[in-house]
């Protein structure tokens, strides 16, 4: 237990922290009813030959995507990679709050977020994520109590000396 729980974090007024953001390449095609079948053919050939191919970094989906630009209903969302300061509870929050089946995706078309220095210079950060992890763990161990109380007061107390023999 005692390496779960790190009660002893020094406070600090770290209120913003970098955040270095990857977005990659994205590209969304969209038709109405007034296309026809051999427009909608052409999407689906470009999505299914975006979808078979092997990208080995966001800048080959960049340029597959110039290549492939211009086509009426294809929008393109070119690569971001930039560092920008945000605001540290807000951004544990957030992390902690995503759904988990977004954080069990390691696909090299989703977006990456890291934070410089998260084991040195921006140690609080860290220590914000230590604070909601203890944070968590303590609200499993009074749901435990809890419910270890309730099985514990639904025991008759004959019962329990006849048990215990």
């Amino acid at each position: 237990m005692n390496y779960l729980l790190v009660l002893d974090l020094n406070e600090s007024h770290l209120v913003e922290i970098p955040l270095k953001e990857y977005y990659p390449p994205t590209r969304t095609w969209s038709f109405g009813q007034s296309e026809d079948s051999a427009d909608i053919g052409k999407f689906a050939e470009e999505i299914a030959e975006f979808n078979s191919r092997k990208f080995y970094s966001y800048e080959e989906i960049n340029e597959y995507f110039k290549k492939t630009e211009g086509q009426r209903g294809v929008t393109t969302h070119y690569l971001i990679d930039r560092t920008r300061t945000v605001n540290l509870e807000s951004f544990v929050d957030s992390i902690i709050e995503t759904p988990t089946i977004f954080s069990e995706v390691h696909d090299l078309r989703f977006q990456m977020m890291k934070v410089p220095g998260i084991l040195n210079v921006n140690s609080q950060t860290s220590k914000v994520f230590q604070s909601k992890r203890n944070e968590t763990i303590l609200e499993m161990i009074n749901e435990l109590v809890k419910t270890q109380n309730a099985f514990i007061n639904c025991i008759e107390f004959k019962e329990l000396e006849e048990f215990g023999k």
